[in-house]
């Protein structure tokens, strides 16, 4: 439901997982809510570098960075190895 409402405004989706969604627009108000199978909204991010599902870099607008990868260590990578 919400892949399908993002995609019929035309907006982007640059990566959607079982439980997560990261798109260039705010998500419905109505499916946002700490109940059990609502959406949750974690981080608003500044900026981003998504080279697959489980292997990206995230800015958040109040500063703090995550970098997740599979299959490496992600104290082993920087901002600078993923943004390209």
């Amino acid at each position: 439901m919400i892949k399908s409402d993002i995609m019929n405004k035309g907006e982007r989706i640059y990566t959607i997982d079982i439980n997560s969604i990261v798109t260039d627009i705010p998500i419905n108000e109505s499916i946002i809510s700490s109940k059990l199978r609502h959406m949750k909204l974690k981080y608003e991010i500044k900026e981003g570098y998504i080279n697959s599902t489980k292997t990206y870099c995230l800015v958040f607008k109040d500063n703090p960075l995550v970098i997740k990868t599979k299959g490496l260590y992600n104290h082993s990578l920087s901002l600078k190895d993923l943004k390209f």
